[in-house]
């Protein structure tokens, strides 16, 4: 299913969809358990609703933020269990601030004792019948894969990636075998009527001039959805396989839309939440300068040169992580293990503390609070000249948090640097506010589980 760019495989939604009921079920339940009169219940029922919606919008909210609807999150019974109770606990941290905050729509202990267990309990049950592959292969798509490029085994290394499969593969049709069927423009539908199929994915590769163009269109007008490669890559890792895309694709691709009405919504958003945050987090970043200027007495605000907005440069604030000498020899990318990061340098790296002066960089309008990572001059230039595309990603305002980095680990080679250019690509096409608020509820997700941190 697509929203806003955004695509999201129907199993997910009807997770989302279930949680969502069994929340709003157990909030009643606990308030019939305890203090509804059985002959007043539709009206208690329409009385109650504005807090059955807020433990439900809450607790939903929790969940995204922590991760609870990742793939793995889904498949794997360890991560299931784990997230699942780390996003109820921040639940009932975050109600309990709204409840001190709005007394009218507290909900007393004694619903909450009974609403949160039961809640957590159904939840999980569901999600470990879910981890089951074959319930969760029953919402997969049925899908052909015909192959007239130069790489017939690209599909698998797509479909090897760890999660829910959104697609069961119930054919393969090689280039050679389409050639046998020239006589007969019907034979790409039979095999999709034989296998009750709902798409063609078809990788044209350099040889798009022998496609089974009138069997294609046949099986389009019947209703048989048919996709080229890099759209089915689009739509089922979040990110744009530059391998499999040419200059071309720029021009005739849906997306890459940034009106006037756009940029000023992120802009108000941007805002709103930059000021929020630097409110929130004010404390953190005075204890955390204290710290720095308690270790080594230097500089607590590290200031660097980055790219931003159409290749225009702009100083970015952060929270020193590194020794002062760090760069004494030039720059250099970040590795694992880095010598040159203090230890509480690495703290501030996992926990992500050290980009919040970064905040600044937004309410001065310099950078969003959502984009794809601002590289320094020296990175860009030669980034620029080894990776295609590379050029595409200052399109937009560079981020404090992006696509890219709740997505993929940090980058300190080239290799990484070109998978994070395909989720910065993917962002690039399909920005909106939608999709920011995905980036910001996952945001929370790679603090607390320290992904891609370095």
């Amino acid at each position: 299913m697509r929203f806003f760019g955004h695509h999201i495989d129907r199993t997910i939604v009807l997770i989302f969809l279930t949680d969502a009921a069994i929340l709003a079920l157990a909030f009643y339940g606990a308030y019939f358990a305890r203090w509804a009169d059985p002959s007043a219940a539709a009206d208690s029922i329409v009385e109650y609703s504005p807090k059955a919606v807020l433990f439900t919008a809450i607790t939903l909210v929790s969940m995204i933020s922590l991760g609870a609807y990742e793939r793995a999150a889904l498949v794997q019974r360890g991560t299931i269990v784990v997230r699942m109770i780390a996003a109820f606990a921040v639940a009932v941290i975050a109600m309990t601030v709204v409840f001190y905050a709005i007394p009218d729509l507290i909900i007393w202990r004694s619903g909450m004792i009974i609403a949160v267990p039961v809640a957590l309990g159904c939840i999980l049950v569901v999600r470990l019948m879910v981890a089951d592959s074959a319930i969760a292969q029953r919402f997969a798509r049925r899908s052909i894969w015909l192959s007239a490029g130069d790489d017939p085994q690209a599909i698998d290394r797509v479909m090897s990636r760890e999660g829910v499969a959104t697609v069961n593969l119930v054919d393969r049709i090689v280039l050679n075998e389409a050639r046998s069927y020239a006589n007969d423009p019907h034979w790409l539908l039979n095999r999709v009527k034989q296998h009750n199929a709902d798409e063609i994915i078809v990788q044209s590769g350099s040889r798009s001039h022998v496609l089974p163009i009138e069997a294609l269109r046949l099986c389009r007008l019947r209703g048989c959805e048919v996709h080229d490669f890099a759209s089915f890559v689009e739509r089922e890792t979040g990110r744009v396989d530059l391998s499999s895309v040419g200059a071309d694709w720029l021009i005739f691709a849906k997306g890459f839309t940034n009106s006037q009405i756009d940029q000023a919504a992120k802009r108000i958003f941007d805002l709103l939440v930059a000021s929020s945050l630097l409110v929130i987090m004010a404390p953190v970043m005075c204890i955390a300068a204290l710290i720095i200027k308690w270790q080594d007495g230097g500089d607590v605000i590290f200031k660097q040169e980055r790219v931003g907005l159409q290749g225009r440069s702009f100083i970015l604030y952060k929270l020193r992580s590194m020794r002062e000498d760090a760069e004494a020899s030039g720059p250099q990318f970040a590795t694992d293990d880095d010598p040159r990061v203090t230890a509480f340098g690495r703290f501030l790296r996992r926990t992500r503390i050290d980009e919040l002066p970064q905040l600044f960089n937004v309410l001065k309008g310099e950078m969003s609070f959502v984009g794809p990572r601002p590289e320094r001059p020296r990175f860009v230039e030669e980034l620029t000249r080894e990776i295609p595309f590379f050029g595409e990603r200052h399109m937009v305002k560079p981020g404090l948090s992006g696509w890219a980095q709740i997505n993929a680990p940090y980058a300190s080679d080239r290799r990484s640097m070109q998978l994070k250019l395909e989720y910065d690509i993917f962002y690039v096409k399909n920005a909106s506010v939608f999709l920011d608020l995905i980036v910001l509820a996952q945001t929370l997700r790679v603090v607390v589980w320290g992904n891609g941190g370095r």
